[in-house]
């Protein structure tokens, strides 16, 4: 019989389902949202960071703060300019993802 490999990966998956099921006991549908929304500014953020020469845990540590302030702030005004903050939300996501599959691509 094989060993079992399990990488940092699949324990990352892991450890976000185990905090969705804890959020989601303790306070319901609106706890899950909360890290879902955590998750939506993260995933740009950790994306552009995946580029360039990071450990696993700088990179988390890193997007969370980067997230929080540049999502946040893109956002923000681009919620003031066209007048939805939901519309300006998918916008900012789509253009971050974006941003670091283009920084993937031209570092090639």
């Amino acid at each position: 019989m094989g060993k079992l490999k399990i990488g940092k990966r699949e324990i990352i998956i892991g450890l976000i389902v185990l905090i969705l099921l804890f959020f989601l006991i303790l306070f319901g549908i609106t706890g899950v949202r909360t890290i879902l929304g955590t998750l939506l500014f993260l995933i740009p953020c950790y994306l552009i960071l995946n580029n360039f020469n990071l450990e696993l845990d700088e990179k988390i540590i890193f997007s969370f703060f980067i997230g929080i302030g540049f999502f946040s702030t893109f956002v923000y005004w681009l919620g003031l300019i066209i007048g939805s903050l939901r519309i300006s939300t998918v916008i900012v996501f789509f253009v971050l993802v974006l941003i670091g599959f283009l920084i993937k691509r031209l570092k090639k």
